[in-house]
Order: structure tokens, then sequence, then C-alpha cells
């Protein structure tokens, strides 16, 4: 298990279109935001989308993870992801967040800026919550 705060303030991040992990597979994934130190690595992606997140492309997020996850930047430490959307998830996507809680989490921002906890785990200990808090925008850079 990984302790969150200690991946937050002493780990690297980084964000945007040169934010790039290489797979296994040799292919570079862009990342919106990472947040890595020597144990654990924490991606995050973002969907802004005008309609509800599909099964589909939770399954896609899923393989680049795994393909990260086996590729040579991971460097053996432990990987995650956490998808973060506007519109919510369809149907399907709840099952597929039970069964892989151990890779993904998932969260809502509504527009009032409100981010809701739809399927959450810190590493390996499940924690069911649903819970909203204010959305206050920070950009994390190394030591901060």
């Amino acid at each position: 298990m990984t302790n969150i705060n200690d991946l937050i303030e002493n780990g690297v991040s980084k964000c945007g279109g040169t934010n790039k992990w290489e797979g296994i597979s040799g292919f570079k994934h862009q990342i919106d935001v990472s947040l890595k130190n020597n144990q654990h690595v924490l991606l995050i992606e973002c969907k802004y989308w005008k309609n509800r997140i599909r099964a589909e492309v939770i399954l896609s997020v899923l393989k680049r993870l795994e393909d990260i996850r086996n590729g040579p930047e991971a460097n053996g430490r432990e990987c995650r992801i956490a998808l973060v959307v506007s519109k919510g998830f369809q149907k399907g996507v709840k099952k597929l967040g039970e069964f892989y809680k151990k890779e993904i989490s998932f969260f809502r921002v509504d527009k009032d800026e409100m981010i809701e906890i739809i399927s959450h785990t810190h590493f390996l200990i499940v924690v069911p919550l649903s819970i909203k808090m204010q959305v206050q925008p920070t950009i994390i850079t190394q030591g901060q």
C-alpha cells in the first residue's frame, strides 16, 4: 500500500502533452497527469466529454495501464490509474470498476466543480466512499 500523501508531497509530477510513458509495446502513451516516486506510479486521465463514459473506454484505459505497467518507465513500481470525468458512466462501468478496483479509480466533476468519488482504493485497501468536495485546482510540482 502506498502513502498517497507521500506520493503527492515527495513524488515527481508531470502533466500535459509532453507527459509520455513508454509501454512494453514501445508505444509512448500521453497521460494527462502522473505522479511517481520510487515505489508507486499514479496515472490520471481526464475526460471532459459531452456524454457518459462507456465500458469500452474503461477497457482501453486499463489496457494502456497494462502496457505502461510492464514498460521500462514503470521500472517495477506499483501502477494505478484514476479516471476523472465530467458526465459520469454508462451501465457496465460499475461492474468493471468493482472487478479492477486494485488498478483503477473513478471520479466525476459536476457543473458546480464538485468532485464525486465513484470508485476508489488506495492501491490495495478498498475505501468505499461517496462524498463530494469542492475542486481546488492545484498544480503539484516536485518537492511541493
